[in-house]
């Protein structure tokens, strides 16, 4: 960098001569100092200043100069933000590194005007910068940098939380204008294979039977017809070593008072009750004794009938037809305990 002395307010400046020659003018004494890199040997008169060239018209493919202090801005993270791709710096709209940029000191060109003291500072930038006319004014102070505007902070989104599933809205079993739906296999019996009792039972058939008065013997058989019986959906299971076999299932009927009316009828140890449902390896289920389980709820019956697969009678202290036949019964049960809660 070329510093400029300027000499004090109110200091004479004086020229040396050759003896002999006439003593300087007015305006030759008032001339401007020389610069350090421009001593000439003793005695030697410098020449008058050079007319500084003319600047050139800026046009549009010229870098456009802009004022300021020719210093640069700090750093912004923040989009727009004078920093490019990769956290290299730019001038105001350019790239970095941009062409034909020209840094003297602190990184501005500066040219000093003597005698008037005005100062143009002119900061080159790349040619992608918005076209602006330079100007020039004394400054009273020192131009800072505009103050970048604090990014603002990019709004996260958060995640919307999944909301509860409603709960679901009991059913009330008591009565068909309020649990429409009728009953179906696959509801009453979803799983091939059970495990009751300490015995694993494989499904062997199933039927839905609109025509209830089929499904029972005698005078329980009629009352379930004078109660208006909708349907009876049942299955016949059989243990694996073939040994056990049992006929469940469920009669639904129009109202809890009908069901309670055929629960009155039943007369399950003379066999005026459910009938046995012969299937695959339980040919005697219908011929032989064996335990009876059933239980009323709302409108629904629940039943099952356990036997031995052979139609043998059981001992008196023989518990086995009993824990299967409830085991059963709580079974199948469990489709119309779910129904009454969805």
């Amino acid at each position: 960098m070329t510093d400029v002395l300027e000499p004090e307010t109110g200091a004479a400046l004086t020229v040396a001569r050759r003896a002999g020659e006439p003593p300087l003018s007015a305006a030759e004494s008032t001339m401007p100092p020389l610069t350090p890199d421009a001593i000439l040997p003793p005695g030697t008169i410098p020449e008058a200043p050079t007319e500084p060239e003319p600047e050139p018209e800026m046009d549009a493919t010229r870098p456009t100069p802009q004022i300021g202090s020719g210093e640069p801005g700090p750093p912004s993270d923040g989009p727009g933000g004078p920093r490019g791709p990769g956290g290299h710096w730019r001038g105001a709209a350019g790239a970095a590194g941009a062409r034909g940029a020209l840094l003297i000191g602190a990184g501005a060109l500066a040219a000093l005007v003597l005698g008037g003291g005005g100062v143009i500072a002119y900061t080159t930038v790349s040619d992608d910068a918005p076209k602006e006319h330079a100007a020039s004014a004394p400054p009273t102070h020192a131009q800072q940098p505009p103050t970048p505007s604090p990014a603002s902070p990019t709004p996260t989104q958060t995640s919307a939380k999944p909301k509860p599933k409603p709960k679901p809205t009991p059913i009330d079993i008591r009565d068909e204008k309020k649990d429409p739906k009728p009953l179906s296999v696959t509801e009453v019996f979803p799983d091939p294979q059970l495990k009751i009792a300490g015995h694993t039972f494989v499904l062997m058939k199933t039927v839905p039977n609109d025509h209830c008065n089929l499904t029972a013997n005698g005078p329980f058989s009629v009352e379930l017809t004078r109660q208006h019986c909708r349907r009876v959906v049942r299955a016949t299971f059989v243990s694996d070593d073939k040994k056990l076999a049992v006929t469940t299932g469920i009669a639904a009927m129009p109202t809890d008072a009908a069901a309670a009316a055929a629960m009155k009828a039943q007369d399950a140890e003379h066999y005026k009750w459910f009938r046995g449902m012969k299937a695959t390896d339980a040919p005697k289920i219908d011929q032989g004794g064996g335990y009876a389980a059933s239980i009323q709820r709302g409108r629904y019956i629940i039943y099952s009938y356990a036997m031995f697969a052979d139609a043998h009678k059981p001992k008196p202290d023989d518990t086995t037809l009993k824990d299967v036949a409830f085991g059963f019964r709580t079974d199948t049960g469990k489709s119309i305990e779910v129904r009454a809660k969805s």
